[in-house]
Formats: structure tokens, sequence, C-alpha cells
């Protein structure tokens, strides 16, 4: 991040960043940490935190059983669609 010729910061600056994880805990709480580190690094390289998506699982294709998260995923995807045609 430091190299100047990358200028990796002003480079990632403006840019979106999104969290899409599956955890292998009924509580989604074990992703905060991830979820923390993730927000405060967008915003030290002042990029847009559009937040996570979480999901149950602990097999490859598992989480697609989860409803709730299927739902989320719905309504985070068609959120970032409708916002990038309003830009």
């Amino acid at each position: 991040m430091r190299v100047p010729e990358a200028d990796f910061l002003n480079r990632m600056a403006g840019k979106t960043m999104w969290a899409v994880s599956a955890v292998s805990d009924e509580d989604f709480n074990v992703a905060d940490p991830l979820l923390g580190t993730l927000r405060l690094t967008a915003e030290y390289l002042k990029m847009n935190w559009r937040g996570g998506l979480l999901g149950f699982g602990n097999k490859p294709g598992e989480v697609l059983a989860d409803a709730a998260a299927v739902e989320r995923a719905r309504r985070f995807f068609n959120a970032e669609v409708a916002a990038a045609a309003a830009a």
C-alpha cells in the first residue's frame, strides 16, 4: 500500500466494498469481527462500505438451503442494482 508507483490508496478511494460470506454458527454475531474489520478497512481506504450478507452453511452448497439467507441475498443484490442504476 505504500509503494508510490502503485498509488493504491488513491485507486481504491471511491470504490465499493461488500462482504458475502457463510458462517457455520447459527449465531451470526460470530461474524462481527470480520464485518467490523472490513468496514474499518473500507473507511481507511475511503471506500463505500455497503455492508455484509451472511448465510448459514457448513458444507458446499448448504447455504442455499438457508431460505432466509437466500431472501436476504435477493434483497441485498436488488438494492445494489437499484443503487447502481440511480448513480
